[in-house]
């Protein structure tokens, strides 16, 4: 039977070309360097609003599923901090020029979209293992350039550590390791295949992948930066 910490090290390390792609991301070089348009900005609360939505329900779906066990637990621990993000998600919106009305009524793009797709599939047919490893692999990923963001939209576009409260918390989220480990060998002791597991990490990374290449899209559809929501110098080449 595998060793769930052996195998995670190993999904990981398959994992670094892809995930290196997304810490190097256009788009967060674009937030970093002060290139970035308010569209593009803006798409990713415009897409989180629908994400979070969706991950909520799903992550309920996986606590209902697995009741009081490791796997509920961790599930559990991960909705707090995802309900928390909901509530957080409008400050950043709102210091971006959007209000709760335009984060409904924002129309995510399918790519945008299809890590949560993806998760809500793996709430209703995958197992706990699956779900577990996939939310694992992704966060230190996710996190680090939720940290980036937070830190572009302080340097250069005027934002206080109160707008882009729902980033920082992302970007501390715990990774939850011991758990996974446990939730991934019990998965593997019950007969759910490493190769399923694995497949979960690598599809999720690739979504993740999508996700920042929309929001390139968005931005690079290059519409000027509305001098009421100019807060500091904005850079030239949004206008």
């Amino acid at each position: 039977m595998a060793d769930a910490a052996t195998f995670l090290r190993k999904v990981r390390k398959e994992l670094e070309p892809i995930d290196a792609e997304i810490r190097g991301h256009a788009f967060l070089e674009s937030v970093c360097s002060g290139r970035s348009t308010i569209e593009g900005l803006r798409a990713v609360p415009g897409h989180q609003y629908s994400i979070l939505e969706s991950l909520i329900r799903s992550t309920e779906r996986l606590v209902e599923r697995c009741g009081d066990s490791p796997s509920g637990r961790f599930f559990g621990r991960r909705l707090d901090g995802l309900k928390a993000c909901r509530e957080e998600l409008p400050a950043l919106a709102r210091a971006l020029g959007m209000s709760r009305a335009d984060l409904r009524a924002y129309e995510p793009r399918p790519a945008g979209f299809a890590y949560a797709t993806y998760f809500a599939w793996l709430a209703e047919q995958g197992s706990p293992a699956e779900a577990a490893m996939a939310a694992f692999v992704n966060l230190p990923v996710w996190a680090d350039a939720c940290g980036r963001l937070s830190r572009g939209l302080h340097e250069y576009y005027g934002l206080g550590p109160r707008d882009t409260q729902v980033l920082d918390r992302y970007a501390t989220f715990p990774s939850g390791y011991a758990e996974v480990c446990e939730i991934v060998q019990d998965g593997l002791d019950d007969g759910v295949p490493a190769d399923r597991i694995a497949r979960a990490a690598h599809f999720v990374q690739q979504y993740e992948r999508d996700f920042w290449e929309t929001m390139s899209e968005v931005d690079s559809e290059r519409f000027a930066w509305p001098p009421d929501l100019r807060r500091g110098a904005a850079p030239s080449s949004l206008h």
